[in-house]
């Protein structure tokens, strides 16, 4: 599937069995709690998924997610630094909420290291707030997790 949300330098897109490798890479740039090439594929097979693509084919960006009820738990997202503030994490949210409201999905929630206040401000601004803490929830290094959550369409649900 390729998305609207997109312009000539990159694009969104199924990922393919090949990406998981290139997300691997982003994850560990990215300072995420590592979760490796192998727990990617194994989540995407079971759950939501997309990639940002360069017009030259290369991965910038993924999105990883599942369905727990009504909500859409988002689990990674990663962008390259040179390809950040140019709309693509924007896309890759938009774009994830769309599935997960075609399956019956009403809200959104994801755990960022409170250190993370870029994250932060970047899900403040696709409308989540933070809800909640979760103690000692990160490893390498722990750190505490606050939890934001916010309805799908940005609206009140």
């Amino acid at each position: 599937m390729q998305d609207r949300r997109q312009n000539a330098a990159w694009r969104l897109d199924r990922p393919q069995e090949s990406d998981w490798a290139a997300a691997a890479r982003l994850e560990r740039a990215a300072n995420l709690s590592p979760w490796g090439e192998v727990a990617y594929r194994r989540a995407a097979a079971h759950g939501l998924a997309l990639v940002a693509r360069t017009a030259d084919g290369e991965v910038c960006g993924f999105i990883i997610g599942h369905i727990a009820g009504d909500t859409l738990e988002v689990d990674n997202l990663a962008v390259a630094a040179e390809w950040r503030r140019r709309g693509v994490g924007t896309a890759l949210m938009a774009a994830l909420g769309a599935q997960a409201r075609a399956r019956g999905a009403r809200r959104v929630t994801l755990e960022v290291r409170a250190s993370n206040i870029a994250a932060q401000r970047f899900y403040e601004r696709c409308g989540l707030r933070v809800v909640g803490q979760r103690g000692a929830y990160y490893r390498e290094p722990v750190e505490d997790a606050l939890v934001m959550s916010g309805p799908l369409d940005g609206g009140q649900t």
